[in-house]
């Protein structure tokens, strides 16, 4: 996504993605609740499953930390409201036992 694009994150709309595996959305200066529904969106996007596995999500740069701590999800399934590190975590490893291709790379720098 090229900096300063602006964009409306509603983690529905990335559900219907069956075929990411680049995701880049680096440098948007995207506030702490948009990075945690944008790892969301994405999570959602894995479960549908993807059709591709081992790709990559990359929203760092200028955003903002997701929410949370580093960790396997504390409470399954995955919803709206779970801390965005712990989504982060699922999405690496599907933690809750969902079934869908993990990612390799989930990288959320601030």
């Amino acid at each position: 996504m090229p900096a300063g694009l602006t964009f409306t994150i509603n983690a529905t709309h990335f559900a219907g993605w069956t075929t990411t595996t680049n995701f880049q959305a680096q440098d948007n200066s995207l506030l702490q609740a948009d990075v945690n529904k944008l790892l969301y969106g994405m999570y959602q996007a894995s479960v549908v499953p993807r059709t591709a596995a081992n790709g990559t999500i990359n929203v760092g740069g200028t955003n903002a930390a997701p929410s949370g701590v580093f960790q396997a999800a504390a409470a399954c399934p995955v919803d709206a409201a779970t801390p965005g590190k712990e989504v982060q975590h699922e999405l690496l490893n599907d933690g809750c036992g969902v079934g869908f291709n993990v990612w390799a790379t989930v990288t959320v720098t601030a």
